[in-house]
């Protein structure tokens, strides 16, 4: 439909007018056309939308619109070629152009397409890939729109290959230990009548183990050994009472999974720690300190004694066995030498492989001669290391003064193995 100017006015784009007698001007005459055509054309839309004209309803423009009839077909052709007929007729495609096809008979068995009666084109999925098995499930409707060059599925679903989902519902193997410390004896629910490597059970203690520990699995599986996922032997407090470990049977025995406990052990409290083993050593040197800087200097020596997990080594501690240590790092002592009275604030810092790890501890010294001012005390901290880490102890200074000085400096440093 094209736009209908005035009766008798040549310009195609002409306004319409009203009459205004006080000025004697004249109304525009609509010709028959732009009363007609409109009409013509909304009911022409209301009916192909599958209603019924009626001056009893002045909604069915909007309902028509919202049925979408009239971009809806049913497909009539094969499995990957399908055909459609639209009322109105599609005569020309253009982007952004959509259908929506309900696919009737057999799903696609590979890339598909679609003739509107403007001619063969190919179907893809908006990622530009070809349609694979199923992608059109029999009686699917499928929303497609024109790019251009072909017809995207705008309501891919990636069903992709028929296919059967099966749901399982999985009971992991649980059971309480009736054993003895260090020797579970576990009945399984559902029961365990014989082992595979990945067999899972879960297992609730009744007692902390004290050492390597065995599971007995009744109905005859025999016992095996409960052994750390790097296939040693447990430690005491490696599984806790009441707890619900999970383990894990590799084949020859069960693993423990999941991070390891340390039972009630205080990490803090040496006495109760696993390990007896402690290091004690002293650290002591001296650093130079320029006015108005900041110098930090490695601890020139490390005495003391040493233990079965660390070694002291060119002024190094140097950690013989893997596992979780305790650091303690005790009151430092100093003296200075120097004209300025300000001696200002220094710590000791730990160093593990030559990277910060924690601030040993702190003083700070005032007056012209040797005089402790305050005193920060010790500090604590706990690491994991590798055999081969070492540890090292450097002091800090920090010099507000003008005056260059030196400064004599020790602690105390203790290391104990505690998982």
């Amino acid at each position: 439909m094209e736009y209908n100017p005035p009766y008798g006015i040549s310009d195609p784009d002409a306004p319409y007018i009203n009459g205004d007698p006080s000025i004697g001007r004249m109304g525009s005459i609509p010709p028959a056309a732009s009363i007609e055509y409109p009409q013509r054309e909304i009911v022409g839309f209301i009916t192909q939308s599958g209603l019924t004209p009626t001056n009893d309803d002045l909604r069915q423009l909007s309902k028509a619109v919202q049925s979408g009839k009239v971009i809806y077909a049913v497909d009539t052709g094969t499995a990957n070629a399908m055909v459609a007929s639209l009322t109105p007729a599609i005569t020309a495609l253009t982007p952004g152009l959509t259908v929506r096809i309900k696919k009737i008979g057999a799903k696609n068995t590979g890339p598909a397409t679609l003739d509107v009666g403007t001619g063969v084109n190919q179907i893809k999925r908006a990622s530009g890939a070809l349609l694979n098995d199923n992608d059109l499930p029999a009686n699917i409707v499928t929303e497609l729109i024109w790019d251009g060059s072909v017809w995207q599925m705008a309501n891919f679903q990636g069903t992709g290959v028929a296919e059967t989902i099966n749901n399982y519902a999985v009971n992991i193997p649980y059971g309480a230990d009736s054993g003895s410390v260090n020797a579970m004896v576990v009945s399984f629910t559902p029961a365990i009548t014989s082992l595979v490597a990945g067999q899972i059970g879960l297992v609730l203690a009744a007692n902390r183990n004290t050492g390597p520990t065995t599971l007995n699995v009744t109905g005859g599986i025999g016992v095996k050994s409960v052994v750390r996922p790097d296939g040693t032997a447990l430690q005491a407090g490696d599984i806790p009472a009441g707890a619900v470990v999970e383990l894990i049977y590799d084949g020859t025995k069960w693993q423990l999974n999941g991070d390891l406990a340390i039972g009630s052990i205080n990490i803090y409290n040496l006495p109760n720690a696993p390990f007896a083993d402690v290091a004690n050593f002293t650290g002591s040197g001296t650093v130079y300190a320029p006015y108005y800087t900041k110098v930090m200097t490695p601890f020139t020596g490390m005495s003391g004694g040493s233990a079965g997990n660390v070694v002291l080594s060119n002024g190094y501690c140097v950690f013989q066995v893997a596992g979780r240590y305790q650091i303690l790092c005790g009151t430092l002592t100093a003296s200075h030498s120097g004209s300025d009275p300000y001696t200002g604030l220094r710590s000791g810092h730990i160093y593990l492989n030559g990277n910060f790890v924690q601030i040993g501890a702190g003083w700070q010294s005032t007056g012209g001669g040797i005089y402790i001012k305050e005193c920060y005390g010790a500090s604590a901290c706990v690491i994991d290391v590798a055999a081969g880490y070492y540890l090292n102890v450097t002091a800090e200074q920090i010099n507000p003064g003008q005056a260059a000085y030196n400064l004599d400096y020790s602690t105390n440093v203790s290391v104990a193995r505690v998982r």
